[in-house]
């Protein structure tokens, strides 16, 4: 029976999900700072800027094109999501770890589409840096649901289990390092505020790297970065 099905899904589900990826990450990673320059311009233009070019309405027709396609297959993947909840039931269908990712991904693909057609990201709703931080995820998770198709095919299969297996193992042992990780970090968070307030003027010397405005975050990026060896990366080292 699956020889029989097999065909149907690859065909009917899973290379439409190929383009929908295609035209999401393509759009994400290389169209959206275009696609925001047009949208600014074009706002530009309705209120009168004599600056703004004349080709600016073809600036990102690359941009536009992904948008619409974009927004057709995730109107699919929404209606073959909501028949799974239709034919399984929203109890029995969120059971499943991966169905839980579909449906995040499907929001934030929702939120990402939204906002591009809306044309969000050029008005004071969201700024590019949101912007972007939305279009990480969609396109992370994206990626992840391509790991799971693989199951698909028989040649990749097995190895796809054997990774799946593999993880379910170490999860003890991941909780273990986290344990630890959580330890320094604590105690170098705590730690790092002497550097902050020793007033020597050295502003250099921190056991903490700063990399995001979230001191706690920051403290866990470092430790992360001490058990990968990444001493030079860290200056309090």
């Amino acid at each position: 029976m699956w020889s029989v099905y097999q065909p149907i899904i690859v065909w009917g589900v899973f290379l439409p999900y190929l383009f929908y990826m295609a035209f999401i990450i393509f759009l994400s990673t290389f169209m959206l700072d275009e696609h925001y320059e047009e949208a600014k311009a074009f706002r530009m233009l309705g209120t009168g800027g004599e600056h703004v070019k004349e080709d600016v309405a073809l600036k990102s027709w690359e941009a536009t094109i992904c948008t619409i396609f974009a927004t057709v297959l995730f109107t699919f993947f929404v209606l073959v999501e909501l028949s799974q909840f239709y034919k399984h039931g929203i109890l029995l269908h969120m059971s499943d770890f991966w169905n839980w990712i579909d449906v995040t991904s499907l929001i934030f693909n929702a939120i990402f589409i939204f906002s591009i057609n809306m044309d969000l990201h050029a008005s004071e709703v969201f700024t590019m840096n949101t912007l972007r931080l939305i279009g990480s995820v969609t396109a992370f998770l994206m990626w992840i649901k391509t790991f799971y198709w693989m199951r698909l095919f028989k040649t990749s299969a097995s190895f796809i289990t054997l990774i799946l297996a593999t993880f379910n193992d170490i999860l003890m042992f991941m909780f273990i390092v986290f344990l630890m990780i959580s330890a320094f970090a604590n105690f170098f968070y705590i730690l790092n505020k002497n550097t902050l307030d020793s007033g020597d003027g050295d502003d250099s010397y921190r056991y903490v790297v700063e990399m995001t405005e979230n001191g706690v975050i920051n403290a866990y990026i470092s430790m992360y970065l001490l058990t990968l060896g990444e001493f030079s990366a860290l200056d309090g080292y």
